[in-house]
């Protein structure tokens, strides 16, 4: 099974979606979803995002806590037909002594009320799945089912589905992506210096070392919230502090994180230019801050710039965004980066900068293809 990362999966998602209405339109049945993966990268996040996006409405409900199947519709109760003002209605049992009025039937039926229990039995939830109903319910018209699970890799204490279940399905496996949590991270404002340190040390926090992972985006991002107040790092109290929270947010391996936060904040690399300063700043001030970081002495740190570009990539996408935007001022920054005396992004760098904001911001950048230093980067 090939693996997406969640954007890649978002977009799929999202072509499944819009065909699911056209099956349902044509009488048939929609077609359920199941993303698979490591607990804390996303999954739930990136579905319920899509959701928001589309103006839908996001229901979820955790089947790992269903022990009955019974709980899938509820408990049991009788209703009884009547006629009330001339009008027929089903009313529970247990209410027909509150109504004045009214005309009983002879006919009755049994009803399920909604239950607020939780946990799972597969085989029962293979009805809903398949068909998008259970005994006497049916899920509303244009309804999408989507799955998320732990892989069952002997990690997670889960029960993988069975071939009967997974032959109803489109499954996928979806994987985590440093620079698409850096993305939504630029977004939702979480703390500038946290996004460098979790760009420049990607593969010690977030990639396994000895089948052990210091960290996944849930608890890392916690970890963010957390520290966002402590405004200089590089205080002697500081270090001590972080580490009391990471100890709470990383279950005792605060003495790995402690090590690279020590190697970061020495390094002085908690004070990286901000992005919003790289972009608006003014350039010559800015050409010397970026310069500084970018080199140390005579040697170009690709990583350093590779994390600076990142950040004005991603802040420069939500700020073309936003009504006060200046394309022209996004435009001329990247022409000083372009033409600067020494290489301060590589053209690497600077392509995927051009190539990404004129895809995400057509209207914006149009004009941009008119200017010979952008033109030359990007074809």
């Amino acid at each position: 099974m090939t693996e997406l990362t969640l954007n890649e999966f978002s977009y799929n998602l999202n072509y499944l979606i819009n065909n699911n209405r056209r099956l349902i339109d044509s009488g048939d049945t929609p077609i359920s979803v199941c993303l698979e993966g490591e607990a804390g990268i996303g999954k739930t996040a990136i579905i319920q995002q899509l959701a928001e996006a589309k103006n839908m409405n996001f229901i979820k409900i955790n089947l790992a806590q269903i022990e009955e199947p019974a709980e899938l519709v509820g408990f049991p109760y009788k209703e009884f037909k009547i006629i009330i003002d001339g009008n027929e209605r089903w009313i529970p049992a247990d209410l027909l002594q509150s109504i004045t009025n009214y005309e009983i039937t002879n006919e009755s039926r049994m009803s399920y009320a909604v239950s607020r229990a939780n946990s799972l039995i597969l085989q029962s939830i293979m009805e809903i799945i398949n068909t998008g109903s259970f005994l006497s319910w049916k899920l509303p018209k244009y309804t999408n089912i989507v799955l998320t699970s732990n892989p069952s890799n002997g990690n997670y204490n889960v029960e993988e589905l069975d071939d009967a279940v997974k032959s109803r399905l489109i499954t996928y496996k979806g994987k985590f992506d440093i620079k698409e949590w850096a993305h939504w991270a630029e977004m939702f404002g979480i703390d500038s210096r946290a996004i460098n340190f979790a760009l420049l040390y990607e593969t010690e926090i977030f990639q396994p070392k000895n089948n052990v992972v210091l960290a996944n985006a849930r608890n890392y991002t916690t970890f963010c919230r957390a520290i966002a107040g402590i405004k200089d790092w590089s205080e002697a109290n500081s270090l001590g502090l972080i580490m009391q929270i990471a100890s709470g947010c990383f279950l005792g391996k605060e003495n790995t994180l402690g090590a690279l936060f020590t190697t970061f904040i020495n390094n002085r690399l908690d004070t990286l230019i901000s992005p919003e300063r790289l972009v608006n700043g003014a350039w010559d001030t800015i050409a010397s801050e970026l310069h500084n970081s970018v080199y140390q002495a005579d040697n170009y740190r690709a990583d350093i710039a590779s994390i600076l570009g990142t950040r004005f990539l991603n802040y420069c996408d939500k700020y073309l965004g936003t009504e006060k935007a200046s394309s022209k001022q996004v435009e001329t920054r990247l022409c000083e980066l372009i033409t600067s005396k020494t290489q301060l992004f590589s053209q690497d760098i600077l392509y995927t900068i051009i190539k990404t904001l004129c895809k995400n911001h057509v209207a914006q950048t149009n004009k941009w293809f008119l200017n010979n230093n952008i033109r030359n980067i990007a074809l």
